[in-house]
């Protein structure tokens, strides 16, 4: 599967496909960190991007979501939000020690 022509895509006025609204780009949503410069802005970078081990959000998403699936409670108790509204972590050294050992793990 390529990414050679990009076709314009719009939010849609209530979901409804004949009822495109203002066109928007590919890109990271502005909380995220940037793609890391010369990756063109398409699914592939974005996966690269996602799994890259400087980006620790998805090596501890998986940590906590496993931890969950294990103890039944993550190490984030809100495991569906990591940002500023989910709760804090309950053992945040843990957390990140099990991330970067799972990024070690590649």
């Amino acid at each position: 599967m390529r990414d050679d022509q990009a076709r314009e895509t719009f939010v849609l006025g209530r979901g409804q496909y004949d009822n495109p609204g203002e066109r928007v780009t590919p890109g990271i949503p502005a909380i995220m960190p940037p793609l890391p410069p010369g990756l063109p802005a398409n699914r592939l970078a974005l996966a690269k991007w996602l799994v890259n081990p400087s980006h620790p959000l998805t090596a501890r998403v998986t940590v906590n979501r496993l931890w969950q699936l294990h103890f039944g409670a993550g190490l984030v108790r809100t495991a569906e939000d990591f940002r500023s509204q989910g709760e804090p972590p309950t053992h945040p050294f843990l957390l990140d020690w099990l991330a970067t050992e799972l990024i070690r793990l590649e």
